[in-house]
């Protein structure tokens, strides 16, 4: 028990002053909630902890003067014990803290009128509204410091601001990039600005937008449209080539058919001259010869190619045996009848052949195809490869495969051939 009258008055005077504190807050408190119309147990709160403050105050605050007044209120049957006391003012002092932080949060989190001033006043777009006599109204920030760029000063009248902007004459460190409804305007800073104007009833308003990233986007993409031209421009002369390229292989490959063609004609008439064969078919062969000089015949399938070279190995006497299944793919089958034909062709001419054979081995991703033949071995270790073999070769080459030749111990040339993707296994 601690008695009131029993502590300093000094003490006394603290504890009145704390409880007179905690009452006008109380007050102030209950005033606020009963305004805002809400949260009554909020209200019932503070007004049970006013009305107990209140009260405890006025009774300790008699005691008070009683004891100035040297009288006794013990022998009236009062108590001054100020410990029942303490816990009511431990609760009512965490009640207006923890209404404080309540407040400030939705203080924090409302917005007010001075929010909308303060996000006006720190948008990064500058904003200037007026009447139209150009009295400004209200002006940002951002506005506020590009005239101060502009003039040394605030927008103090926005019909002068515009016409300076639109058409004014400008300081040196500033330049005007485009004028008219939406003018330009680059800064000493390096900084670009698009003004523009607009009647909104009876205000005007001026806005400021910064185009400085736009504008560096817009020139760097006009480059690489310069460049993306020129580029174009190389492709379309590249084009060109390709198709120059793509008409002279035609021609030589042409020519190198014509070649064969007339190297299988001379052999088949010389072999029926010096054995005193039939003339019918050499007839037909420069039948054939003459018809595709004059373009009127051209082999129209590879079945063709085939029976061609079936004929003309017949017409000299020399025998074709094919071992192994013939591609799919009309471009793989066509290089292979050109080697066979390169390959009649050298066999009749330089080892009086009577037999070729053909071997096709199918691999996992290409086909092998052996030549050889049952002529005279040649004298020399190394061929010489000379305009046909050569030909051959180029053209194999460039189909992405490969060509060897060897003459001992017989006469083999071997290419391999890339399958296409319609063509693996």
């Amino acid at each position: 028990m601690i008695d009131f009258l029993s502590l300093n008055i000094y003490v006394r005077s603290a504890i009145l002053l704390f409880m007179l504190l905690i009452t006008t807050l109380n007050l102030c408190l209950l005033i606020t909630l009963i305004a805002r119309k809400k949260e009554w147990y909020k209200t019932l709160i503070c007004l049970m902890l006013t009305v107990f403050m209140s009260v405890s105050l006025g009774y300790f605050s008699s005691m008070q003067n009683a004891d100035v007044n040297n009288l006794h209120f013990e022998d009236y049957g009062f108590s001054g014990n100020i410990l029942p006391i303490v816990p009511v003012f431990a609760v009512n002092t965490a009640f207006l803290c923890w209404m404080a932080v309540s407040f400030n949060r939705e203080r924090k989190n409302a917005i007010l009128p001075s929010s909308v001033k303060e996000g006006f006043d720190n948008l990064p777009t500058g904003l200037c509204f007026s009447r139209k006599n150009g009295m400004v109204q209200l002006v940002n920030h951002q506005m506020n410091t590009l005239s101060y760029l502009l003039t040394g000063s605030d927008v103090q009248n926005a019909e002068s601001f515009w016409q300076l902007v639109s058409v004014g004459q400008l300081d040196d460190d500033v330049e005007r990039l485009t004028s008219g409804e939406k003018p330009e305007i680059r800064f000493r800073n390096g900084s670009v600005w698009c003004f523009a104007r607009e009647n909104l009833d009876s205000v005007v308003q001026i806005t400021a937008t910064d185009i400085t990233e736009y504008l560096l986007l817009t020139q760097t993409l006009e480059q690489k449209n310069t460049e993306l031209e020129k580029m174009n421009s190389r492709l379309r002369k590249h084009g060109e080539n390709v198709d120059e390229v793509t008409r002279s292989k035609e021609r030589l490959e042409t020519k190198v058919r014509i070649h064969n063609e007339f190297g299988r004609s001379l052999i088949a008439t010389h072999h029926a001259l010096q054995e005193e064969g039939s003339l019918e078919n050499i007839a037909a062969l420069w039948k054939r010869n003459i018809a595709v000089l004059r373009m009127e015949a051209e082999p129209s399938s590879d079945s063709d190619h085939l029976t061609a070279l079936m004929k003309s190995a017949e017409s000299v006497g020399v025998k074709i045996e094919i071992k192994g299944r013939m591609p799919r793919v009309k471009e793989t089958r066509f290089l292979i009848m050109a080697a066979a034909t390169e390959t009649l062709t050298n066999a009749v001419k330089h080892a009086d052949a009577q037999k070729m054979i053909i071997e096709i081995e199918e691999l996992p991703d290409s086909y092998l195809v052996c030549f050889t033949n049952d002529g005279k071995t040649p004298e020399a270790q190394e061929i010489t490869e000379g305009g046909g073999l050569d030909s051959l070769r180029k053209k194999i080459e460039n189909a992405g495969g490969e060509m060897f030749v060897s003459g001992l111990p017989e006469f083999r040339l071997t290419i391999k051939l890339m399958k296409e993707s319609g063509d693996r296994i």
